[in-house]
């Protein structure tokens, strides 16, 4: 998996794993300002009705995770929905 050498955060390793296996990305944010901060959240969901997990990281080079996401529309509506680890 090429995301493995450009992550830094192993939480966001971990949540990769974690959408593999199956749990749903509910939310993601991004906050970021120019050389000062740099914050994402993601909160996956289980579709097995288990407690949310969220994964958080202040690194943005686990910024790339975000190209390996699954981007579509459902009804006009955005979602994220499952992790390409090969996806260029």
């Amino acid at each position: 998996m090429q995301v493995i050498g450009s992550v830094e955060t192993p939480d966001i390793l971990v949540m990769a794993w974690r959408i593999i296996e199956g749990m749903n990305i509910a939310e993601l944010s991004v906050k970021y300002a120019s050389e000062q901060a740099f914050h994402m959240t993601v909160k996956l969901r289980s579709p097995y009705d288990e407690d949310d997990e969220i994964y958080e990281s202040h690194d943005i080079d686990d910024a790339v995770i975000l190209r390996h996401l699954g981007v579509m529309k459902m009804n006009g509506m955005p979602i994220f929905d499952g992790f390409y680890p090969l996806k260029l």
